[in-house]
């Protein structure tokens, strides 16, 4: 679990102004990795120069899709789709490749 988190806020914090999809890649030891996407995003990216801004980037996980409905099933059953439908990076700031960010998933902001 803590590696899907890792990969969503890291997904979430590179996000691009121009992207109309989030792509989560979830790196995991004993099974493999996989990707999971969708297209259900919104908020504000601001780029000046080599600084990145973010506010409230929301990403639907309704329609995460991780390529296999089993693992589909599985991931959104862990990040408890039903019960928070949404992951949001709250704000987050970064220049030539690295920044911070706050997030919250599941209900819990970090």
């Amino acid at each position: 679990m803590k590696n899907k988190i890792v990969a969503i806020v890291l997904v979430l914090i590179t996000l691009p102004s121009w992207a109309a999809r989030v792509v989560v890649n979830v790196k995991m030891t004993t099974t493999g990795s996989f990707k999971a996407e969708t297209a259900d995003v919104s908020g504000v990216v601001l780029m000046k120069g080599q600084e990145v801004t973010a506010q409230n980037i929301v990403v639907d996980l309704k329609n995460l899709d991780a390529g296999l409905s089993l693992r589909t099933k599985h991931m959104k059953e862990t990040l408890e789709v039903k019960k928070f439908p949404q992951a949001v990076l709250l704000s987050a700031r970064g220049k030539n490749g690295h920044g911070q960010g706050r997030i919250k998933i599941k209900g819990i902001e970090k």
